[in-house]
């Protein structure tokens, strides 16, 4: 409820589809890396208010463009960086 009242993630129509949760998994699906950046923020919120655990080193980013990227931005989980 808090990555879709945030306003970032992805949207078909009205309908939020920026995140997606099978069993122990979670996506996130958004159309900016800032977008991504606030959503974790709040993934952390979650984690510390629920004890929920998220590995960084097992979490991974995939870029989609049109166009290749020459960098990549730096996006943290846990203050530890994520890979691309």
């Amino acid at each position: 409820e808090k990555l879709e009242a945030s306003g970032d993630g992805c949207y078909i129509g009205h309908v939020f589809m920026g995140a997606f949760g099978y069993a122990d998994y979670v996506t996130l699906l958004v159309p900016t890396a800032q977008s991504l950046d606030r959503m974790l923020k709040i993934c952390e919120c979650f984690r510390i208010d629920y004890g929920v655990q998220f590995n960084s080193k097992k979490t991974v980013c995939i870029c989609f463009s049109k166009t290749k990227l020459s960098k990549l931005p730096h996006v943290k989980l846990n203050r530890e960086l994520l890979k691309w």
